[in-house]
């Protein structure tokens, strides 16, 4: 498991603005649920991620920064 930290989370939320993608979009782009995406962008509290979803979020965050 990794730690999706609150940096993380506020690179996700920028790159949905910025890109004008709903956590729907970004659910079927990257292959997971949108209740994954939702859980993920609702607070900034650290959480735990399996590495396969952690390794998919890192690259898109890279990519559309």
């Amino acid at each position: 498991m990794m730690n999706f930290t609150e940096e993380n989370k506020r690179a996700l939320r920028r790159v949905m603005a910025d890109n004008f993608l709903t956590k729907r979009a970004i659910a079927q782009k990257l292959g997971m649920s949108e209740k994954t995406i939702q859980q993920l962008t609702r607070n900034d509290k650290p959480q735990e991620v399996k590495k396969s979803t952690y390794q998919k979020l890192m690259q898109f965050i890279s990519e559309n920064y």
